[in-house]
C-alpha cells in the first residue's frame, strides 16, 4: 500500500511536511520495538520519534522486510548533524537511523 493511501495524505514526503507545518496535516510518530540479542531476558524496548527523516527511512525498511513475518537483526544509529544557516546560526541535532542487517 502506498504511503498515505489509508488516510488520504499525499504520498510525497515534501508535501506531507508542508501540510504539517501549515497545521493542515499530521506530524509523524514512528515507533520501533526491539530486543538486544545479547540480553534476551532484558525484555522489549521501544524507540519512538517524531523525526521526519526516520519516518521516511522506515518506508525503505518495510520494503526491505517485504512480507517476511520473522525476527530480523537490525542496527539503530544516531547520526549527529551540524550546519550553519544562511543567517550564520549554528544548528546541531541527532538523527536516528534504522537499518535491517543482511543475514
Amino acid at each position: 500500500m502506498k504511503p498515505g493511501a489509508r488516510c488520504g495524505c499525499p504520498s510525497s514526503w515534501d508535501e506531507r511536511r508542508m501540510r504539517a507545518r501549515s497545521g493542515r496535516g499530521p506530524r509523524p510518530h514512528a515507533r520501533v520495538l526491539f530486543r538486544f540479542p545479547n540480553l534476551p531476558d532484558a525484555g522489549v524496548f521501544e524507540f519512538a520519534t517524531s523525526s521526519w527523516d526516520f519516518a521516511e527511512s522506515l518506508n525503505g525498511v518495510m520494503k526491505d522486510l517485504g512480507s517476511v513475518n520473522e525476527r530480523r537483526a537490525g542496527a539503530m544509529e544516531i547520526d549527529a548533524v551540524e550546519f550553519t544557516t544562511p543567517g550564520r546560526l549554528g544548528v546541531s541535532y541527532c538523527r536516528p537511523l534504522l537499518k535491517i542487517l543482511t543475514r
